[in-house]
């Protein structure tokens, strides 16, 4: 137990990024005692595309205007082992692009204004479970803090993660991502859209996000071991046709794209990316991550903050919101990274309709878990053309089990 006189907080939340300043909003809003720990300055830069969807945007209840650098209402896939290009199109903003940086800060601030505290470079060293608290030992000076919850939304190597929720089967997809600020007519070329080519990357996929001044563009791979993915780039670049760039920034770095089997216990949430909620086909993590962060606050406040309900709420939660849309996502990935020549006949005949699909689940209109269970009939023939394969007769099978269950 603390000393007596100690400060103790209602929530500690590890990581201010969209799944702890959401939780911190939320939980701010309510009256909470709440306490963000960022291990760096703020605003600090993010390794991210930034590329907010709108179902990400529509799980924010303020304006973020004034930090949207471009609104995409449209988006270019291109497959070029199918040869095929398409674009979509919506009233709503398919993708609205921010800098990671100012859209975290924004998040921050709002949770601030309802009067959580934020402590900058406050980097966690160790964290111990007593019988009432949590207690946090900082690395800087061994300041200790003592907090009833901590919500443990510090990324894939969390340390409460680790702790007390054990090591798990961990997928790790490497990425490569580049700002590059080039000529006006390149710039001029990409700004409506934001873009997606396959078959330029062993089961992966280059995207281009347009920015205010400058584009996002990268690379990632769901099966390339090795995590070398300059070559990959560099024809990618060629490919897009950008001769002369001004200025380059580079950030290589991994996705967690495997999600743990429990959330929430010894009054520890884990939420975002500490808790492995990524989207398995296009590997976009930051929608999951404001929508756990929001569980994760829901679930204190229904549990009344009685670590035991607190925790069955949130494991609920998340096994009814957002679990059957990792595991459909997971599903449907196989099809995609899985099997290259299936994917290229699949976008040679249903290109057209996959992309619009894939534009809706993004918007928020439809979900990956109504397209498995419901499969469509163009999905169906596409296995009974290749059920001698063993491989896809299991997944046949599989989509025939579910509607049987359904």
């Amino acid at each position: 137990m603390p000393a007596s006189g100690i400060n103790i907080y209602d929530v500690i939340i590890a990581g201010g990024g969209p799944a702890g300043a959401s939780a911190a909003y939320y939980l701010a809003r309510e009256g909470k005692k709440i306490l963000i720990l960022e291990k760096e300055k703020l605003p600090r830069y993010k390794t991210c595309g930034g590329g907010l969807t709108f179902k990400g945007l529509s799980l924010i209840p303020f304006d973020l205007s004034e930090i949207i650098e471009r609104s995409c209402y449209s988006v270019n896939i291109n497959d070029f082992e199918a040869n095929i290009s398409l674009v979509t199109k919506r009233e709503k903003p398919v993708v609205c692009m921010t800098m990671r940086s100012e859209l975290d800060y924004r998040l921050i601030k709002a949770a601030e204004n309802y009067g959580a505290e934020i402590k900058e470079r406050a980097e966690i060293k160790d964290l111990n479970n007593l019988e009432n608290t949590i207690e946090l030992v900082l690395k800087n000076k061994e300041e200790k803090l003592y907090s009833k919850f901590l919500i443990a939304a510090d990324g894939a190597l969390s340390l409460a993660a680790k702790k007390y929720f054990g090591e798990y089967n961990r997928k790790h997809i490497p990425a490569l991502e580049y700002e590059l600020y080039v000529e006006d007519d390149i710039l001029s070329q990409f700004v409506n859209s934001s873009r997606f080519d396959f078959g330029i990357v062993p089961g992966g996929y280059g995207w281009v996000f347009p920015k205010r001044d400058h584009l996002s563009v990268g690379v990632l791979s769901m099966k390339l071991k090795g995590r070398n993915l300059n070559d990959y780039f560099s024809a990618y670049i060629d490919i897009l046709g950008i001769k002369k760039i001004y200025k380059s920034e580079k950030h290589g770095y991994v996705i967690p794209m495997s999600s743990r089997k429990t959330f929430a216990k010894n009054r520890i949430l884990l939420a975002g990316d500490a808790a492995g909620f990524i989207d398995p086909i296009t590997a976009e993590g930051i929608s999951f991550a404001i929508l756990s962060g929001q569980l994760a606050a829901e679930s204190l406040i229904e549990g009344n903050m009685e670590p035991a309900a607190v925790s069955n709420e949130y494991n609920n939660m998340i096994a009814r919101k957002i679990l059957p849309e990792i595991k459909a996502g997971k599903f449907l990935a196989k099809f995609i990274y899985g099997f290259r020549g299936l994917r290229v006949w699949i976008v040679k005949l249903y290109g057209k309709k996959l992309s619009e699909l894939m534009t809706d689940v993004v918007i928020g209109n439809k979900q990956y878990s109504e397209l498995v269970k419901n499969p469509l009939n163009y999905i169906k023939l596409l296995f009974k053309w290749s059920f001698k394969n063993k491989p896809l007769k299991k997944y046949y099978d599989n989509i025939n089990n579910m509607q049987t269950n359904s």
